[in-house]
């Protein structure tokens, strides 16, 4: 029997692990001493004794013993690492996809917390010209234009007094005929593309802007210095300092509500493709725990067996999804959408957001896994016993 059943199960590593496991309990219990015997009417045919492979008794091991509920989901881990190619295969292509999940919701729920980073920014280099300076002032004129379709932000400068205003960005002020100008903007004029916009920002490049004056890396804009700006000329106004408050009022209560149900139908699609990807492979998984109850665990057991191999394989998708994650993050800066785009460490969720998405995915994991979990084992395995108690 034993040599049939190792047969049938050469081809799948895992199975022989679970057969293995099995008649090494199997044999240990049958050379346990019985204190019962077996009675019998007069007459008729002795019914063999079925064991109950759950409730085995395991000789003592010096030291502490673990738990019984962590040594089945250590085994589960086992089982999700074992099976051979196939196995790993299996197990490889389950994290991927549940990885995959992971970096989605990464980047959604990321989205909140980049918007707001770039509009502080944006508040941060508004001018103020209405308030009293009498440490020095900055004029500033608008000379912002289009390159086809493109919008590029200019500003000519001209400090009144040693203490005027820089602004966000620099770390100077430029000097007449000079110009500070953004990354993208600099890399543009130095393309043949930039010859057209040449003319335009007829100034010598002192420097680059850094982030903290740009609302994105793809952001053309420049500063220039200036000797006769006045403000006797049109479109100049004096600046005392530089930064926005923001006022916040705070959100109506209906469009709170109305935010929480689009994230909830946008997230909708990551949690199902999560809960797929868990049950990749799960035909194979099913037949290892039929198997597992045909040589006696009980209902509890299985579970918890399935539920530590769908641990295993959330915790390598959540470990996928922080470096698909953090790779995106990187290829986020070269994307720009109608002028809009981000830098890669704008792209980052809150503490509270990275916990509640490491308890949530594993939870989902093993949730769908037992969920999914066909009852067909548990009346295979009960008939299986009546067949073999009815026998001769």
């Amino acid at each position: 029997m034993r040599a049939t059943t190792r047969r049938k199960l050469d081809g799948d590593v895992a199975d022989q692990l679970i057969c293995d496991h099995a008649l090494f309990h199997l044999e240990a219990d049958l050379r346990r001493p019985r204190a019962r015997t077996m009675t019998t009417r007069p007459g008729s045919t002795p019914e063999p004794r079925l064991i109950d492979l759950s409730a085995r008794a395991r000789p003592p091991a010096p030291g502490r013993q673990s738990p019984q509920w962590l040594a089945d989901l250590l085994m589960g881990a086992r089982l999700a690492a074992s099976g051979g190619r196939d196995g790993l295969t299996r197990t490889a292509m389950t994290a991927l996809g549940v990885g995959l999940g992971v970096a989605m919701l990464l980047v959604a729920t990321a989205v909140p917390g980049t918007w707001a980073v770039r509009n502080h920014r944006l508040d941060a280099r508004e001018p103020q010209p209405y308030a009293t300076s009498t440490t020095g002032t900055l004029l500033v004129a608008d000379t912002s234009t289009t390159l086809q379709g493109t919008f590029v932000r200019g500003r000519l400068v001209r400090p009144q007094g040693a203490d005027a205003p820089i602004p966000p960005g620099l770390a100077r002020l430029p000097a007449a005929g000079t110009a500070y100008v953004s990354p993208a903007l600099r890399d543009l004029l130095a393309s043949p593309s930039g010859a057209v916009l040449a003319p335009r920002v007829p100034y010598r490049i002192a420097g680059t802007i850094d982030p903290a004056g740009l609302s994105g890396p793809a952001e053309l804009a420049y500063y220039a210095g200036s000797d006769t700006l006045s403000t006797h000329d049109g479109n100049v106004f004096e600046v005392v300092a530089f930064g926005r408050s923001a006022t916040s009022e705070g959100l109506d209560p209906v469009l709170i509500l109305l935010v929480v149900v689009i994230f909830v139908v946008l997230l909708l699609p990551v949690g199902v493709f999560i809960a797929a990807a868990v049950r990749f492979g799960g035909e194979q998984r099913d037949r290892r725990l039929a198997a597992l109850r045909l040589v006696g665990a009980d209902t509890a057991t299985a579970r918890r067996i399935a539920a530590g191999e769908a641990l295993a394989v959330a915790l390598l998708g959540l470990l996928a999804g922080g470096v698909l994650f953090l790779f995106g993050r990187q290829i986020a800066e070269q994307i720009t959408i109608k002028d809009l785009s981000v830098y890669a460490g704008d792209i980052r969720p809150g503490a509270g957001t990275l916990l509640l998405v490491a308890i949530v995915v594993p939870a989902l994991a093993v949730a769908v896994t037992l969920l999914a979990r066909p009852r067909s084992a548990v009346r295979a395995s009960k008939g299986g016993r009546r067949r073999q108690a009815a026998s001769p």
